[in-house]
């Protein structure tokens, strides 16, 4: 690095960096056949003092302008051991060598997804041998047939499945099931076409309404909706008010 003339160091090539301002002596710092720049933080007087040099995050902070973050020396150097000592115990985890990871993390959500399928499957095995008694508790409401039931440990596919299930046994009716697995309420509201049209019956305002009831929200399409809340523990309150609600509509 020198101390040379501001003019002096821009005609040798030196790069100044854009919205700096510079006096008329500047500090050059040039590294042969690779950079000459304006420079006044550059604090070693050569390469190999900075030793490692890893990055660490890269980021946009401007249109058109990125910024990268790196460790140095002996920053750089735990940094490394840190990332060897997790692949290590990921390598134990999963009991594969650690030049092999790729591949055997590969395996390993290949299986998972192979049982999440297999899961699922059996969720709807189960949900469709309950179809049977969930039927059995349907009830007329103003002449309107309502199954309004409580599916333990569902979640919103298997309710989804159900009432497709029961939609083709039912016939013209609301249907409506919910689960408060995991602690939260899910409701799905399913309504005939016919008695959207002829009796004015939206799955939609029934979800909003239910929603409200569980401490969420709900909405979707006239024949279809769905809601949610944190308060499971109204769950049961709202499959009740279903029927309320369709008695009010029906008059």
């Amino acid at each position: 690095w020198s101390v040379t003339a501001y003019e002096d160091a821009r005609e040798r090539g030196a790069i100044a960096l854009f919205g700096e301002k510079y006096g008329q002596k500047v500090r050059m710092v040039e590294i042969e056949e690779s950079s000459c720049e304006l420079c006044g933080g550059t604090h070693v007087q050569r390469t190999g003092e900075v030793g490692l040099f890893k990055i660490v995050s890269e980021s946009g902070i401007a249109a058109g302008v990125r910024r990268i973050e790196a460790l140095t020396g002996h920053a750089a150097l735990e940094n490394v051991r840190a990332a060897t000592r997790e692949l290590e115990r990921i390598s134990a985890a999963l009991k594969v060598p650690v030049k092999g990871l790729e591949d055997g993390a590969r395996k390993v959500v290949e299986r998972l997804r192979a049982l999440e399928k297999e899961l699922a499957e059996l969720k709807r095995q189960v949900a469709s041998s309950e179809v049977h008694d969930l039927l059995e508790r349907k009830e007329d409401v103003g002449g309107i047939s309502l199954l309004s039931a409580e599916v333990k440990g569902a979640d919103m596919e298997m309710l989804k499945h159900l009432v497709d299930r029961i939609r083709e046994k039912l016939g013209s009716g609301v249907i409506c099931l919910g689960s408060g697995a995991g602690g939260r309420a899910t409701i799905v509201v399913s309504v005939d076409r016919a008695l959207v049209e002829d009796r004015g019956v939206k799955a939609s305002f029934l979800a909003k309404k239910l929603g409200e009831m569980v401490g969420g929200k709900g909405g979707g399409r006239d024949t279809f909706a769905q809601a949610g809340g944190k308060d499971a523990e109204m769950l049961g309150d709202a499959l009740s008010a279903c029927r309320e609600v369709i008695a009010g509509i029906a008059g």
